[in-house]
């Protein structure tokens, strides 16, 4: 067990996230560098490095210095209730998959429950949000790099810089050694989760439904079309 903190800098609006066996003696150390630091919420839990890892990512665009965060008290009392219950539900949740990952399969069908009908439905819109995340932070990214050129920095926002990366050639090992790569291959149990699909309607769905969500160009605009989305998983579930 260890205790997940937050501690309030001298600085108004500014915390520090973090994970420590005892967070008195964690805060004791770092007031000698920064004695206006105080403890403001803690919670033990055998789970700190999850809890520390999520505030983290979700806190990363507050970020002013290292572990240290620009928040208002409502946001971080947000973030802070939403982290327990990750924490109570989801990381046990997630241990639980990880272990049945590993198990053998019987072969067997089982109805779905009106429950797990729901967390299809809101796993599909979650995957839609993913994938419309990840082409608005491409396209961003490209226009970073495109307008930086060839600079190493921008200054106090980004750097890109070329460096030299070593990468195993793993089929030019397999051509040239074959029967060491057979030698060392091992084979895992392992289970994966695919979601059943409804005749490939989901693109002419997704199209009728919200048409600009199939145009890369667009900002995001994941809580506006978030009606639609749901309108759309639920015409192509397949019952």
């Amino acid at each position: 067990m260890a205790y997940i903190y937050v501690l309030r800098s001298g600085e108004p609006g500014v915390f520090k996230v973090g994970k420590a066996d005892s967070p008195e003696d964690r805060l004791a150390g770092l007031q000698t560098g920064n004695p206006g630091l105080c403890l403001h919420l803690s919670a033990e839990t055998e789970y700190a490095h999850q809890a520390e890892t999520y505030l983290k990512r979700i806190f990363r665009s507050k970020n002013v210095a290292r572990e240290f965060y620009q928040l208002s008290d409502a946001e971080l009392a947000e973030a802070w209730q939403r982290m327990l219950a990750y924490i109570a539900e989801d990381v046990p949740a997630q241990e639980e998959a990880s272990r049945l990952a590993a198990a053998q399969s019987d072969g067997s069908t089982l109805p779905p429950s009106e429950e797990q009908k729901h967390w299809y439905t809101r796993l599909r819109e979650a995957r839609v949000r993913q994938d419309l995340a990840g082409f608005d932070r491409t396209r961003l990214e490209n226009r970073l790099k495109s307008s930086m050129g060839t600079a190493s920095v921008l200054d106090g926002i980004a750097t890109w810089k070329s460096r030299e990366v070593s990468r195993f050639d793993e089929a030019e090992f397999v051509e040239q050694y074959p029967d060491v790569y057979e030698r060392y291959c091992r084979t895992i149990q392992v289970q994966e989760l695919d979601l059943a699909k409804a005749c490939g309607r989901r693109a002419q769905v997704v199209r009728r439904v919200h048409p600009d969500l199939m145009d890369p160009d667009l900002p995001v605009a994941v809580a506006r079309s978030s009606s639609n989305l749901s309108e759309a998983t639920r015409a192509w579930a397949p019952w």
